[in-house]
Formats: C-alpha cells, structure tokens, sequence
C-alpha cells in the first residue's frame, strides 16, 4: 500500500488523479488502473481503515454488476455481506419483497462502511497502475489555461505536492474539494428532515426479508440487517421534529418503532456503535464535467438519503466514467467528447431518480399518485413489480407513469384491502 511518502513532491505525472478513495473513487481507479492506466488515488485520512459514518449501509441492486466487474461481491459475501431484499410497509399495506423482487434481477447487499471502505482500499492498493496516496488532502486545481491538469495537495507532514493528469477527477463526495475548486455550476437544495441510526445486536425482524421500510407519508423508518450480526435500525422526521427528538436520541428513536406494524422486536437489542444523527443535510446536483475534470459519486450528485441510494450510484457513475473515458485516455486523446456522453448518461439513468426523491425530501406528505402507486401495489403483482424495479433503480420512475401502468394502478386501487397490519406470514430471521 503506498503511503503519504510516495509521491514526487512537483510534477509527477498520471493518466488520471482521483480525490477521495471512498466507494467511487476506489471503484474508478480500479477500472481505469485494469485498463492499463496509470492512476494517483488520494484520500485525505491517513488511516487505510477510515470510513463513512453517515450511511444507511445498503448498496442498491442496480449497483451489482459493478460489483461483480470488480470482484467485490465473492469479498462481501465472504465478510458476511447479507442480501438485502426488503418488506415495505405503507399506509395503504405492504408491498412484500416476495412479489416485488419480481421487477429486481437480483438482490443487492447490506455491509457495514466499516468493512466495505477498508476492502475497497485493499483492492485499490494491489491493483497494479494505482498508487493509493494517503493522508494527501486536496488543496487546489492545477489550470493550464483554462483546463484543469492535476491537483496540489499537502500531506500529513506539511509538504505540498503537485500531481499533474490528463483528467482529474473528484470523488471526495459531497463536500468535494475538486467541485468546489472547479466552478462546475450546482443546484442546492435543502432537506427538509432529519434522521438518527444506530447498530444494534440481537434484533428479531418480524419478516423472512432481511430489510424492513415503514413509510408514512411524512417519516419513515428502517431495519436492515448487516455483516457481523448488527442490524442497522434508523427514523427520518420532518425538521419540525427536530427539537424534541434530539433531546432523547436513542430513546426517541427505539419509540418511533413502537406503533408500527410488524416492527422487530427490540427487547433483547444492545446498541454496539453512537447514535448518529443527520441533521443538516442538503441535496445537490452539479454539472459533472469539465475541461479535464470530471465528478462521479456523492461530488455530482447528492439524493435523498431516505432511499439508500450513494452507494449504489457511487459504483455505477465510476463505471459509467470509466467505460466512457478509458479508450480516449490510452491513445492520449482529448476526453472531452467522452466526459460529454458520461454526463448525458448521468442525466438519463440517474436524473429522473434524483428528482423524484428530491421532491419527496422536502417533508411533504405522500401525492396522490404515489398514494395510488402505494395503495395499488400491496394488491397487483404488476404494479409491485414495476415498483419494486424503480425503488432498485434498475427502472426509471417514469416507468410508472405511462398510461397503461397508470391504469392498472386505478383498477388495482378500486379492489385494494384495508390497509393491513402484518405482512403475510413468513419465517422470521434472527439479526
């Protein structure tokens, strides 16, 4: 593993330079570096085992093929990564992970930060091309013109190195340095909740799903179950909550389960990590790229963290950087015409999602089409499918609103039950 010492103080040259060795940047260096690149990896933390503490720890399935590119799902599964089908409560019923899964290829993965950040930096680091340089924080842009060529960082002993690349990329999420340095235009947006997780032992789910999502309108919480027998347990409230509840975390956070149908049972739980609150914790949208800098991960894209989606976008847009980039990058030509079909990409795939879940961010209570997806999908097989394929982003939300989708959802919503307090009956898994 190369270390803050490594680097040649002015003028090293690489294919690419990425800031943050996170999901995606690891993920990008990866993949360029297999290509036959020759890749500069910075992360700020000297510690190779530093990870991300405000997660919900749940990598979408969309997001499994990249892994499987990588080699990392035989490394998650062999670290007791559990597949993370999911049981949906709303309202209106449930929507159980039997039938929506129908619309999913195939599960994705629940793993603690702890455990993913740390092997994704391994298999960054004994990837041949890539020289993982820790404790190097980004300090500024290195411009030829007006084009960005490398960056300056300065290790943990104060020096100031210079590290020059035909792309730079900015992978520090979604504080990034590079964007900031960059100028790439963005669009804020402010959340309009707060959320407090916590891990615990010995939680009992009441489902066979290893996953389990009340959503309210308003609120919504969560029970997923992790690697090494924790289970991930969470509650999002409007802001306007935000007083009282922060005045008892850990108690207002195992009440918030206490009224809802099928909840785990919680009585034998020991909590084995802090009470994490997300207070403050605004969306953004970038321009990804410029001229020879680009962003992928959190650092173009921030979402609503309700729907456990940066990991899984992490992944893919570092794969969708690759993929468009690396060919232009071997034979020394100008990536820009590649840099312009990955944002086109970005837009297209993950776009309609970001706006979605960022209009739902806000606090609202739930529209009435969603009131009407909800409602239908605990009766059609149909609906739930194509329910279950958009909240995987494996299908776009547009998806649901074509009029024959749009339709069934009518005629399922005229035969929907009352809502319903237990899901079906199914063997209960043991976190």
């Amino acid at each position: 593993m190369t270390t803050s010492g490594a680097a040649a103080e002015v003028g090293e040259r690489y294919d690419v330079v990425i800031a943050g060795a996170g999901i995606a940047g690891c993920t990008a260096a990866v993949l360029y570096a297999r290509q036959g690149l020759r890749v500069a990896l910075l992360e700020a933390h000297r510690d190779p085992a530093t990870f991300k503490r405000i997660c919900t720890h749940y990598i979408q399935p969309s997001a499994v093929p990249t892994m499987r590119r990588l080699g990392l799902d035989r490394s998650i599964e062999a670290a007791g990564g559990v597949r993370n089908g999911v049981d949906i409560w709303t309202p209106y019923g449930w929507v159980t992970d039997e039938r929506a899964a129908v619309g999913v290829p195939e599960p994705g993965y629940n793993i603690r930060r702890s455990v993913l950040d740390p092997m994704l930096r391994e298999l960054a680091a004994s990837t041949p091309g890539v020289d993982l340089l820790l404790g190097h924080k980004v300090t500024d842009l290195v411009r030829t013109g007006n084009r960005v060529d490398g960056l300056r960082a300065r290790t943990q002993d104060g020096r100031t190195v210079t590290l020059r690349a035909t792309l730079t990329v900015g992978a520090e999420g979604r504080l990034s340095t590079v964007a900031t340095q960059s100028g790439l235009r963005v669009k804020t947006k402010a959340h309009g909740r707060f959320g407090y997780s916590a891990h615990y032992t010995g939680v009992q789910l009441s489902t066979a799903a290893s996953s389990q999502f009340w959503l309210d309108g308003q609120g919504m919480n969560f029970a997923f179950t992790n690697d090494g027998g924790r289970t991930v347990i969470g509650a999002m409230r409007p802001s306007g909550e935000l007083a009282a509840f922060r005045a008892d975390p850990e108690g207002n956070l195992l009440e918030s389960f206490d009224r809802l149908p099928g909840r785990p049972d919680l009585s034998a739980a020991t909590r084995v990590s802090d009470v994490i609150g997300m207070i403050n914790y605004p969306l953004h949208r970038r321009r990804v790229t410029g001229r020879g800098v680009t962003l992928v991960g959190d650092a173009a894209l921030v979402a609503d963290y309700l729907w456990g989606v940066g990991c899984g976008w992490a992944f893919q847009s570092a794969e969708w950087l690759v993929d468009a980039t690396a060919a232009d990058l071997l034979r020394s030509r100008d990536p820009s015409p590649a840099l312009r079909s990955y944002a086109r990409r970005i837009r297209r795939r993950l776009g309609p999602h970001h706006t979605m879940t960022s209009d739902y961010a806000t606090g609202r209570p739930f529209t009435a089409l969603e009131r009407l997806l909800w409602s239908s999908a605990t009766v059609d097989d149909e609906v739930a499918a194509a329910l279950g394929a958009v909240g995987a982003r494996s299908a776009s939300p547009l998806t649901v609103l074509k009029p024959m989708m749009v339709a069934r959802m009518v005629r399922a919503r005229r035969r929907a039950a009352a809502p319903v307090n237990l899901p079906p009956a199914r063997t209960a898994v043991k976190a």
